[in-house]
């Protein structure tokens, strides 16, 4: 999986899905999640669609950007 502005690792992404971090720190991260409409902001912090994160790590949810 190769995009240049998604720098989590595999370990800080199950992290993600597991609940353990949802709130995004990274400036990359932030951006990606809001390209692939995976995020949603809550009172200044973004929360992640887990299920929908799921998906594109898993490789099954790139159509979603042009959604």
């Amino acid at each position: 999986m190769k995009n240049k502005d998604f720098d989590l690792t595999p370990e800080e992404a199950m992290k993600i899905i597991n609940g353990e971090g949802v709130e995004l720190t990274s400036a990359g991260l932030y951006k990606w999640c809001k390209d692939y409409k995976i995020g949603v902001k809550k009172g200044g912090r973004w929360r992640i669609n887990k299920k929908l994160l799921k998906l594109v790590l898993e490789g099954q949810a790139w159509e979603l950007k042009d959604k």
